[in-house]
């Protein structure tokens, strides 16, 4: 089993997301889609409470 350090965990976890460009982004790209998904996204919040 390989365990890796606190420091090498928080290097990888800091590269999430910047494998692609912000440009390119699903959600910079389709706007109306980033409202539908932040609308399910509050309503399923609002279910769990």
């Amino acid at each position: 089993m390989a365990v890796a350090s606190a420091q090498t965990r928080q290097a990888v976890a800091s590269l999430g997301g910047q494998s692609v460009p912000s440009a390119n982004r699903m959600f910079s790209r389709d706007r109306e889609l980033a409202v539908s998904s932040g609308r399910q996204s509050q309503m399923t919040d609002r279910d769990e409470d």
